[in-house]
């Protein structure tokens, strides 16, 4: 795994797997891309890359609820950055296609709290 330009963002599940996000300028993989390791961190899946290439997808938060995992992240279509997000039920084996859930065409924040977690913390908690 080469090393991040942005994050890394890690979170553990419940039942002990490892998701690890981050963005990479490298040769390959390059972008935002995430990983899953189920023994440990002993090995990790290929790299799944994470949205669209041609609006830079950058600065992925990953987080392992009771029972989903969620991950949000920016991108930049060169007019507009939009938050999107991705959950998972399956302790990342599938993920929801991406969703926006939030854009502005002004400055962003690049924090976890400013893409989008006051939306995604709620939902993890509810869901069971």
């Amino acid at each position: 795994m080469p090393g991040p330009h942005h994050g890394p963002s890690l979170s553990i599940s419940a039942a002990g797997t490892y998701h690890v996000a981050w963005y990479t300028n490298g040769k390959v993989p390059q972008g935002t891309v995430l990983w899953r390791s189920s023994d440990g961190g002993q090995t990790f899946s290929s790299p799944i890359p994470i949205g669209r290439p041609d609006h830079n997808p950058t600065r992925p938060y990953i987080i392992a609820g009771p029972h989903e995992t969620a991950m949000v992240w920016k991108e930049f279509d060169g007019e507009k950055t939009t938050v999107q997000s991705m959950i998972s039920r399956d302790d990342g084996a599938t993920w929801s296609r991406p969703k926006a859930i939030s854009s502005t065409t002004d400055t962003s924040d690049s924090s976890a709290a400013g893409l989008g977690w006051p939306q995604i913390l709620p939902f993890l908690d509810d869901q069971g």
